[in-house]
């Protein structure tokens, strides 16, 4: 989204945004079950699942060294409430490349890397929780982005821009950032029942099918102007602009998902203007289900990579690098059957 098409929150912090991506990320999850908020600055929380483990969450909207890894390590353990089944999540613009490394790979090399983090004042109780520390580097900016398509995503329905923004303004202000400062919990089912509450009073706004039937209207022309070669190059303009109309851009992917057999070359365009950020996710659901035919596999295979190379910074993205990888795999190993 254009800086001029983004809302200001003044007074929201990097923290509140990244409490609610992360939430976000996970709300679908059958085994996730709450969000824990604490402190005044939501420099603490945590999500809970159904088998009691807990990603404990501390945020900061800075690059961080071993010292700033150290004294959150410290709080933690202050803290008294981390298991040996919990995962340790530090969020952060940036980690240390070196000392990132180091606490990565303590698990593997601790008797090698002990005397060097001894050096930099971590005490054993501090070693003692590195294999469960994990990173995530994100923007504010890409958390803005994030919680904006993740919302649209659990609409399943077109709504208008200014709509989407409001329900983003709403949760994160009053649900999150106000939620810190009484220490409070966001449950999933919660969450889930008041979106779908504002979800109807959307649809039932007036003018809301009209506008709809508008953007119908739009994608439906670039589709017929993509087959006609005196349009085509309008059509491919028309795809690249999208991404100053996230409105209208999502609603182009929903449309695609439901459509069979599309060649995926003739939206090159579509799919340049998607992969910079967090529609990533949305390419790759119309890739896998279109790769039944040679041009199209091969396109995924040549086009993958600036999707990986693009990926906007979801926690959750691992989850897609693996399902990547399963798919290059299959297209890979059918290929050869061909050959034999």
């Amino acid at each position: 989204m254009t800086k001029a098409g983004r809302p200001v929150f003044k007074g929201i912090n990097s923290q509140a945004w990244a409490a609610m991506s992360l939430f976000l990320q996970y709300v679908n999850r059958q085994d996730f079950r709450h969000i824990g908020l604490e402190g005044d600055k939501l420099e603490d929380f945590h999500l809970v699942f159904e088998d009691g483990h807990k990603i404990i969450c501390e945020s900061k909207a800075s690059i961080i060294n071993y010292s700033q890894i150290r004294d959150i390590l410290s709080r933690i353990i202050k803290h008294k409430q981390t298991n040996p089944e919990d995962d340790l999540l530090v969020i952060c613009r940036k980690v240390s490349s070196e000392a990132r490394s180091d606490i990565e790979n303590f698990k593997f090399f601790g008797a090698l890397l002990r005397s060097r983090l001894s050096k930099k004042d971590f005490t054993e109780k501090h070693l003692s929780l590195l294999p469960q520390v994990k990173f995530w580097e994100v923007t504010q900016e890409v958390n803005i982005e994030s919680v904006e398509l993740l919302v649209a995503e659990l609409l399943k329905i077109w709504v208008p821009d200014h709509s989407l923004k409001e329900i983003v303004s709403s949760l994160v202000v009053n649900k999150i950032y106000f939620g810190s400062q009484k220490g409070t919990k966001l449950t999933k089912h919660e969450f889930l029942q008041q979106l779908e509450e504002r979800k109807k009073q959307i649809v039932k706004d007036s003018g809301y099918y009209s506008e709809r039937e508008n953007k119908e209207k739009q994608i439906k022309e670039i589709m017929e102007a993509l087959s006609d070669p005196n349009r085509k190059e309008w059509a491919n303009n028309q795809l690249s602009s999208l991404t100053d109309k996230p409105d209208l851009h999502y609603f182009t992917l929903k449309k695609l998902e439901e459509k069979k057999n599309i060649n995926l070359r003739d939206w090159d365009h579509l799919w340049r203007a998607s992969a910079r950020g967090t529609f990533s996710f949305e390419v790759f659901k119309i890739f896998k289900q279109n790769i039944n035919n040679s041009d199209n596999k091969s396109y995924f295979l040549e086009f993958i990579p600036e999707i990986i190379s693009k990926f906007v910074g979801f926690y959750t993205q691992r989850f897609l690098e693996i399902d990547i990888v399963r798919t290059c795999k299959e297209i890979i190993n059918n290929s050869r059957g061909y050959d034999d």
